[in-house]
């Protein structure tokens, strides 16, 4: 019963027995067997809500001359709607249940529907621990919630259809404790045919780009094509700008970074009004404008890195590739990479080959849905020179040793005996094999996962403007080895300008930039929380013969202030090229701080966190802003990623070290006066 679910829930936290006891007085609805001291506030939340346990269900089954007379007999100011009890047959709904805000009850296209979820109308205040207690409280069970923070919503998830079903009964038109308004459940919307992974990351790439562009629905014959082929079916997913012709991608994307340069302008004045004028009245080179959109010099099968999909197909058939869709929207098949432009031909040859095998095998591929199966995924790593390094993921818990060590063998002797093999399988040099244990339920495996050499070498080798690197299977390297060397080479450019004489290099990863550096520079200093990385890094540098380098392990907001301190650091240019996400709060901090740092090159391969760090770098001087701001002055892009919406871009911001009456005072000197 509506009214009663909705009394009860401001009062989960009072003494059990008096609050069943007054909900049950004002709703008229107190079971002839109920006593205080007998039944708690459970039995009676079951009751009230329409469940069967606790209380009989002969006791739940009240009738409706009786909910009516209770409604007949409600006090002024009380409304209580009268309803036929929820075990009834056909239970009259009332009109403000059709106008319900709950959604997602039924089936999704066709496609299943998804038991994720999201409440809305939360208190602030309300935390995920007590949200849980009043949840369950109400007899509303769910697999996982998760509410962060002073959010105003959370995400449910449910194990099944039915105990979704069953929470969103219960649910309908609860107002929880500090709130206002009525709980609203929703599914979140989600465009078919697009990755949604990479949906969000490029979120301000796709406002900036008209629909046409990225989600330009198939025509008829392209429809039926991609039913008849699954590997058409893929790229709409991987590679939504499959169609595109390049150099229309380009002028795509060049919009899209100035979209994302008047983003920062924007984010700029935020925060500092005054940075922001100035930038707005700078003209000819002290203008903050796009400088170029490089170019990727390849853009078929430049991937030097893919992680494959082990499931089945749309037609059940075990398959290694990519998944059609995301699991949220009730899609698990997997479609063959064959007609993916950007996937290496080696890769699809060593996919093919792999999914002979499985298709042989009596051990079956991962299933999403029952976390049940064996094959899980591959990943596949090539070189300019043509090496391969393969590694295989697989569910180990339900497979005895004896079983493990047979596969093992058997992917020995399919990757590394191709001699006497099926001739119409294409041959892989593949140089290492690797193989890994995850018995989670999440995809991507922990980062401390072990891989573990099967056979072969334990690293490939690949050259990058005249370097040469080891690369191991959790190595970070640039999936595109031509545009990256276009890259670096801009990123070198920038350092260059500030005339410093030592190198930061923050989020080193496995030392590229930090190598590149140091053929120009006095010094190099590279940072990265990664001991693994920092480990290929040294060996990188040892292996190049560079000596003015050196890598240390910690945090960037760690190591700054020590390095500061401990190394009397001076004019000193700060390159940052870190994860998708950007870089952490305290670390631009620790930059803002360390007055040696004048200059910040800033690779981002994501707009969004691009634009949200310059916002905290240029930021006007106060009690949490410490240290004099930076300010954006050149900036490019380069396209790695062709066919997608994804593109790196490189900004150089250069310090302000004054701001008096009006004027401001450059790094390098130079006055800019305020309009």
């Amino acid at each position: 019963l509506q009214p009663a679910a909705t009394r009860l829930a401001p009062h989960t936290l009072a003494p059990p027995r008096l609050a069943a006891r007054a909900l049950l007085t004002c709703c008229h609805l107190r079971p002839p067997h109920w006593s205080p001291t007998t039944h708690t506030a459970r039995d009676v939340r079951a009751f009230v809500c329409g469940t069967r346990s606790g209380v009989e269900q002969k006791h739940m089954e009240q009738p409706a001359e009786m909910v009516a007379a209770a409604a007949a007999e409600t006090p002024a100011g009380e409304v209580v709607q009268a309803a036929a009890p929820v075990s009834a047959p056909e239970r009259a709904v009332a009109p403000e249940e059709e106008a319900s805000d709950v959604e997602g009850s039924g089936s999704d296209d066709g496609e299943g529907s998804s038991l994720k979820m999201c409440m809305m109308n939360l208190s602030k205040s309300l935390r995920e621990k007590r949200l849980a207690t009043i949840l369950k409280g109400m007899g509303c069970s769910f697999a996982k919630l998760r509410k962060v923070g002073l959010q105003r919503y959370a995400h449910v998830e449910f194990e099944s259809e039915e105990q979704k079903q069953a929470f969103l009964e219960r649910m309908r038109g609860v107002t929880l404790p500090g709130s206002n308004k009525p709980v609203l459940i929703k599914k979140k919307e989600r465009q078919r045919g697009v990755n949604r992974d990479m949906a969000r990351k490029a979120s301000l790439v796709n406002s900036a780009v008209p629909d046409a562009y990225l989600l330009r629905a198939p025509t008829a014959e392209e429809a039926q094509a991609e039913r008849d082929d699954p590997a058409l079916a893929v790229l709409a997913s991987v590679t939504p700008y499959w169609r595109l012709p390049y150099d229309e991608q380009l002028k795509v994307k060049t919009q899209v970074a100035t979209n994302v340069l008047d983003a920062m302008r924007g984010a700029i004045r935020e925060g500092n009004a005054a940075m922001a004028d100035r930038i707005n009245a700078a003209t000819g080179a002290n203008a903050l404008q796009l400088g170029s959109l490089i170019a990727s010099p390849t853009t078929q099968g430049y991937r030097n890195k893919c992680s494959f999909t082990i499931g089945r197909d749309s037609a059940g058939h075990p398959t290694v590739g990519f998944s059609l869709g995301q699991y949220i929207d009730g899609i698990t098949a997997v479609g063959p990479p064959d007609k993916c432009p950007h996937v290496h031909p080696l890769a699809i040859a060593a996919a093919s080959r792999l999914t002979a095998h499985i298709r042989r095998s009596t051990l079956i591929p991962f299933e999403k849905k029952t976390h049940a199966g064996f094959w899980r995924q591959l990943l596949v790593r090539t070189t300019e020179t043509s090496e391969v390094m393969l590694s295989v993921q697989v569910k180990s818990v339900e497979v005895s040793p004896e079983q493990l060590q047979k596969e093992k063998d058997a992917l020995i002797k399919l990757f590394f005996d191709q001699d006497n093999d099926d001739p119409s399988f294409e041959k892989v040099p593949v140089h290492s094999l690797y193989w890994q244990e995850h018995n989670g339920m999440s995809n991507a495996a922990p980062a401390n996962t072990p891989q573990v050499l099967l056979h072969g070498a334990p690293a490939i080798k690949e050259s990058l403007l005249d370097l040469k690197f080891s690369i191991s299977p959790d190595s970070f390297f640039q999936v595109n080895t031509p545009a990256a060397a276009l890259l670096y080479q801009s990123v070198l450019e920038f350092a260059s300008r500030s005339g410093a004489s030592t190198v930061l290099d923050v989020c080193c990863g496995t030392g590229t930039i930090s190598l590149i550096m140091a053929r120009q520079f006095a010094t190099v200093i590279g940072v990265d929380i990664s001991e693994p990385a920092i480990l290929d890094a040294k060996a990188n540098a040892d292996a190049n013969g560079i000596t003015n380098v050196e890598f240390i392990c910690d945090k960037a907001e760690s190591a700054l202030p020590r390095l500061v301190m401990s190394r009397q650091l001076e004019k000193t240019v700060a390159i940052c090229d870190p994860p998708r996400g950007g870089l952490h709060p305290k670390a631009i901090q620790a930059l803002r701080k360390c007055p040696a740092v004048q200059h910040v090159v800033y690779v981002s391969c994501g707009p969004d966190s691009l634009v949200r760090d310059t916002a905290f770098l240029c930021r006007a001087m106060s009690k949490r802003a410490v240290g004099h701001p930076f300010r954006p002055v050149a900036a490019l892009a380069v396209d790695l990623f062709p066919h997608t919406p994804l593109l790196e871009m490189v900004v150089l911001f250069e310090r302000e070290v004054g701001n008096i009456e009006g004027k401001s005072a450059t790094s390098s000197g130079e006055a800019l006066e305020r309009p």
